[in-house]
């Protein structure tokens, strides 16, 4: 009976780990990018377009 508790504790303390790990590097990504939103949301949207206008000039320069 005590190496199921055994298995139960370090199961719980697997799970616990993890959790206490990850949440404060997802805290602190979430931090950043909020710091840096001003700079990031133009450079998405500069992005989107160049992806979306180089498709009509390439395919116009490839037929030529």
């Amino acid at each position: 009976m005590a190496a199921q508790d055994d298995v139960a504790a370090l199961t719980a303390c697997f799970v616990v780990i993890p959790v206490v790990i990850v949440a404060p590097v997802i805290w602190a990504g979430a931090g950043i990018i909020s710091f840096l939103q001003p700079i990031l949301i133009p450079m998405a949207i500069a992005a989107i377009l160049a992806y979306l206008l180089v498709l009509p000039w390439s395919a116009t320069c490839l037929s030529g």
